[in-house]
């Protein structure tokens, strides 16, 4: 589920530019992508909490890899642009997640 979600937020960045997926966007092209996005970023804040000796708001986890697999979107993402300038903005996304990078 994580990768499938991952890819959508791949695709998401490099079509829109940025990351600032809305709570509610949940469509055929990013399905519930906002409602992934939001439990990730708490994950992440929780994990932040925790190294710091807090304790989290919330039971929401992230794994090291995960974090590091996030970080590196936007150098990905700037890479795909190249190829999707090419092939054309206007393609389909199910097109598009063809040049995705594959685990």
């Amino acid at each position: 589920m994580f990768v499938c979600l991952f890819h959508g937020m791949f695709i998401f960045y490099a079509l829109c530019r940025h990351c600032l997926v809305p709570t509610t966007l949940n469509n055929s092209d990013y399905p519930k992508l906002g409602q992934w996005v939001s439990y990730n970023r708490r994950a992440y804040h929780n994990e932040q909490l925790r190294a710091q000796g807090h304790a989290p708001g919330s039971s929401a986890r992230i794994d090291a890899e995960r974090i590091a697999k996030v970080r590196t979107l936007a150098s990905a993402a700037s890479s795909f642009l190249r190829v999707s300038q090419i092939v054309s903005r206007t393609c389909s996304l199910a097109f598009a997640a063809t040049f995705l990078p594959v685990e």
